[in-house]
């Protein structure tokens, strides 16, 4: 199974107009109660991270010479393209003729080409993550074996959920 293309597609998609929650929110007309909030946390001034306005990532695509696609997705919550020249420049030459198969090796390859330069983290990590889990795509494919069965089965069944920030939250309580 020969890579022959390795490519990365910037995904920056802008957020909708009305809050997420809608008439549901705290603080509107249609809301169950009628709250001020004005508590941020982290306040604006503590904060030492970025969140994009818009909703991004860098989503992968490798192809094999038998045609067979394997999509992964490089998550770019910040700059997308920055994952995606990333891929596109340092990465896709790297493993473009090698055997898909061979996934911990690519994995390995890919992360030590950067580690003496000091990229072990951050936008070089995410865009290893795309073509890995791209390759593990293939996997699955190729095996017709579903990829959770290829990491070693299934960790739990059923998963249990969470839940923050929704609008049902009783101020009361």
């Amino acid at each position: 199974m020969k890579i022959i293309k390795v490519e990365a597609f910037a995904v920056q998609a802008k957020p909708i107009d009305r809050e997420y929650w809608g008439s549901r929110t705290w603080g509107h007309e249609g809301g169950k109660r009628q709250v001020e909030i004005s508590a941020e946390y982290p306040p604006p001034e503590r904060r030492r991270f970025i969140y994009s306005k818009t909703i991004d990532t860098c989503l992968v695509r490798v192809t094999t010479e038998s045609g067979l696609i394997g999509y992964g997705e490089a998550k770019a919550p910040v700059a997308p393209r920055v994952v995606k020249t990333i891929i596109d420049e340092l990465l896709a030459p790297l493993v473009v003729g090698a055997d898909a198969r061979d996934i911990v090796v690519l994995w390995e390859r890919m992360y030590a080409w950067m580690r003496v330069r000091g990229h072990k983290a951050g936008f070089y990590l995410e865009a290893i993550s795309g073509i890995d889990i791209a390759l593990w795509d293939l996997a699955g494919k190729k095996t017709g074996t579903p990829v959770h069965q290829l990491l070693g089965g299934a960790f739990r069944n059923p998963v249990r959920v969470y839940g923050s920030g929704l609008p049902a939250l009783d101020i009361t309580a």
